[in-house]
């Protein structure tokens, strides 16, 4: 199912329960059915939350590569435990 709001909004529903918003300036937010969440924001960065493993995987728009356990703590930069 496609939504279009006045604003300009594009709602995507797709039969496995996922969400899709895209905004006129190109942010995108996508929620999965298993409560997975990504955004996109153009030009600077693609974050990913991993809702059953509590991480975020952070991935600018240089490549660089940032993810971080919500429950241990750990944070990694490019391959690279930082902590």
């Amino acid at each position: 199912m496609i939504k279009i709001y006045k604003s300009g909004k594009k709602e995507i529903i797709f039969p496995n329960n996922t969400k899709k918003e895209i905004y006129p300036s190109g942010y995108t937010l996508v929620t999965y059915g298993n409560n997975d969440i990504k955004e996109i924001i153009p030009n600077y960065k693609e974050i990913y939350y991993y809702k059953q493993d509590e991480v975020y995987q952070i991935t600018f728009s240089d490549g660089c590569k940032y993810i971080k356990y919500l429950k241990t703590g750990k944070i990694i930069c490019n391959g690279t435990p930082i902590n």
